[in-house]
């Protein structure tokens, strides 16, 4: 399992913005979660994306609620990036990451690996 390191940057611009634009941070936080699952099911083959479901619920059994097996098959980081691109207009790896950003990318992941990556489950 691979685990990545994210770093916290102060750029100025990020979630408070958008939020402060009128979207609620749980809108945020689903429209993220659905956009991540749908481009993991994109990248991955369907027997990959079992055996990711299969591993999270494994992982949940045995008490271990934050890690994901997404890292196993691809660098998973760059997928959620691309899914904060295409939600939000702006890649955190390239402006950096707030406080609220940080905090919106992991509820987000983690909303999408309990909901088994399904981006039509009404989260």
């Amino acid at each position: 399992m691979v685990m990545g390191t994210l770093i916290v940057i102060n750029s100025g611009y990020g979630v408070k913005e958008i939020i402060e634009n009128g979207q609620s941070s749980n809108e945020m936080r689903r429209d993220l979660a659905k956009e991540f699952s749908k481009l993991l099911r994109e990248e991955l083959t369907r027997e990959e994306i079992v055996e990711l479901i299969r591993r999270n619920i494994n992982y949940r059994l045995q008490g271990f609620k934050g890690i994901c097996a997404s890292h196993d098959f691809l660098d998973a980081n760059m997928t959620m990036d691309e899914a904060f691109e295409n939600v939000f207009g702006y890649s955190p790896f390239e402006k950096g990451m707030d406080y609220e950003t940080l905090e919106l990318w992991n509820s987000s992941w983690k909303m999408a690996v309990n909901h088994e990556l399904n981006e039509y489950n009404t989260l």
